[in-house]
């Protein structure tokens, strides 16, 4: 079996219905961004909140429209599915998406068109490829291809925050044979890092900090937290404040330190946030905010016990240094570290350290062991450890191969290898799926970060690729 030619006739027919529907597919990809679908609380029929449910009724409604069978699966997960029963081609896709954050030039969900982008949180990751993947389908099955598997698009609910929606849909739908996840990056990703989500906690002495807060999400590197503090009677406000912006300085650090009216110190401290899976892309405002604290506190009333400071220098340590988890292998490269969320409340500390580990590391037990003997040093347990083990596909089998060289006939890119990652998509969800796109190689997109976007020619590219795959997988 080998990917169509150039001059493929149903692959012509699809690409001239795409071009035909063009205007149908930028709306339905604006309609979608214009859904706030962050997950919220349930209720029933609605597992991930009214706005996950709304985004993906306007799926199953649009998916109807074009000539699918839809379902919605109990309100987790919906499918719009073509052709022949047995063996199916699957496409697995998300509405759900992260919180907006800070910073935006455009309102996050208004959907808005700016110098032929389409800007708005989920534009690129993952509500423009969802419509690309749906009218790609919707092609092929308006010039009637000839295929001998069918065609299912699976659309989930909580990909951003445990695959609930898809382990729920698969115990009650079968697998497909071959399947692709647009989540990621071109050409195609062979393998995906294991993905640890770790909390350390423990309870700290009472002293001047009473509460911080930063992040909101372990997969997002967080670009804003923030510090309280109140210092016992005797103790200069103004020698902090110097002290906290002493240490910003020497950090590098966007840090503000003022004096409220109530009398407590407040420390803001702001970074660039992106996707957890690429901490060194951003700047980790809740690790810049600690390192400051405990390198501004000249007289040690901050952080007896060291947990303060330990967290500060895990945090830092982007490949699992501060953790004591430093490893990497030729495959997937590095381990990884975000701080993602981060709270003081009640003299309860807690932190969230997302954590992508390679792929010759089957699972994460002896890492979280490693970890928990450094922290307890600082006084702090482990209090969760959530794993999901590395994926892998190899290089030479024939969905990479097809899709390889799919990618390269419809873009010309002869050079760039398949590749493997720290992001966790669908892809590891299905035995033998892979991730493909939507990213370009080198184009500098990156998701989870304010003013996401997606230029509107390639949201028609990622259109005629998918099916174009579709059709190299199905025939």
């Amino acid at each position: 079996m080998t990917a169509p030619s150039a001059m493929d006739p149903v692959e012509q027919a699809a690409g001239a219905w795409l071009q035909a529907h063009d205007a149908e597919l930028v709306d339905f990809a604006v309609r979608l961004i214009r859904i706030e679908s962050v997950e919220g609380p349930a209720s029933p029929g609605r597992p991930f909140g009214s706005g996950v449910a709304e985004a993906l009724g306007l799926v199953v409604s649009v998916g109807d429209r074009l000539g699918l069978e839809t379902l919605d699966v109990d309100g987790y997960a919906v499918h719009a599915r073509w052709g022949p029963p047995g063996e199916d081609v699957g496409v697995l896709t998300h509405v759900d998406v992260v919180p907006a954050g800070e910073g935006w030039s455009v309102p996050p969900f208004g959907g808005i068109i700016r110098d032929g982008r389409l800007v708005g949180r989920g534009a690129i990751d993952d509500k423009g490829p969802t419509a690309a993947a749906l009218f790609a389908l919707a092609s092929l099955v308006a010039v009637g291809a000839p295929v001998r598997r069918g065609l299912r698009l699976i659309v989930g609910g909580d990909e951003e925050t445990g695959f609930q929606c898809v382990r729920h849909y698969f115990r009650r739908h079968p697998y497909p044979a071959l399947a692709f996840a647009p989540d990621a990056l071109f050409p195609v990703v062979f393998a995906e890092k294991g993905v640890l989500d770790l909390t350390l906690g423990g309870e700290l002495p009472a002293g001047p900090l009473v509460r911080l807060v930063g992040g909101q999400r372990p997969n997002v590197v967080p670009d804003r937290a923030t510090a309280w503090l109140e210092l016992p009677p005797g103790h200069d406000a103004g020698r902090w404040l110097e002290a906290i912006r002493s240490a910003a300085t020497r950090y590098r650090a966007r840090i503000e330190a003022s004096a409220a009216p109530d009398g407590r110190i407040v420390v803001e401290s702001y970074g660039v946030a992106t996707h957890g899976s690429t901490p060194e892309k951003g700047i980790n405002a809740a690790s810049q905010l600690l390192g400051c604290l405990v390198d501004g506190d000249g007289d040690g009333l901050l952080d007896p016990t060291g947990a303060l400071r330990f967290i500060a220098r895990a945090g830092k340590g982007l490949h699992g240094q501060g953790l004591g988890i430093a490893e990497r292998d030729d495959v997937s490269g590095p381990l990884t570290v975000n701080l993602g969320v981060l709270r003081l409340e009640g003299g309860e500390l807690r932190a969230t350290f997302n954590v992508r580990y390679p792929v010759a590391i089957a699972r994460a037990d002896g890492l979280v062991a490693r970890v928990r003997e450094r922290a307890s040093e600082a006084g702090l347990q482990v209090l969760r450890a959530d794993d999901d083990p590395p994926h892998h596909v190899p290089r030479d089998s024939f969905l990479v191969r097809t899709l390889l060289e799919v990618y390269r006939r419809e873009t010309g890119d002869d050079e760039t290898p398949p590749l493997a990652i720290g992001g966790g998509t669908y892809a590891r969800a299905i035995p033998g799926g892979v991730a493909y796109g939507p990213v370009l190689p080198f184009s500098g997109v990156v998701p989870h970060e304010k003013d996401e976007s997606i230029e509107l020619d390639h949201l028609r590219k990622l259109a005629r690729i998918y099916a174009a795959a579709l059709w190299a997988l199905a025939r």
